[in-house]
């Protein structure tokens, strides 16, 4: 027997019943649309990354402010240094420092203004 062409994809099938039910899971989106034979991954996938494409430029990855790396002393010794170079000491002070300042996005945003500041 022959398939009959709906004209509409799956993932359009999909979507449009995400748009029904938001709150439906994969599972119970696949369910409904059994005659389909769409499976409940399929479903997860497009359910998952419909908006991917769509993410502001805030939203994507790292911005260049981040991505920098910091300038170290050199002069300090390899064996007090943690897996990504800070030495412990530094670590623990900007710790003291973070939780001064009411926590670590805080002291990111003021660290971030100095830096705008000292420029």
């Amino acid at each position: 027997m022959a398939k009959k062409k709906t004209g509409i994809s799956k993932t359009q099938l999909i979507l449009n019943a995400l748009a029904k039910s938001p709150n439906a899971t994969p599972k119970e989106i696949a369910e409904s649309l059994k005659a389909y034979k769409i499976t409940p991954g399929y479903v997860s996938t497009i359910k998952f990354t419909k908006g991917a494409g769509k993410k502001s430029k805030k939203e994507r990855g790292r911005n260049k402010a981040t991505s920098k790396k910091a300038t170290r002393a050199p002069n300090r010794a390899a064996s007090t240094r943690g897996g990504d170079g800070f030495a412990i000491e530094e670590l623990l002070a900007a710790k003291r420092l973070s939780e001064q300042l009411g926590g670590i996005d805080r002291a990111k945003e003021l660290l971030h203004a100095l830096g705008k500041i000292q420029d």
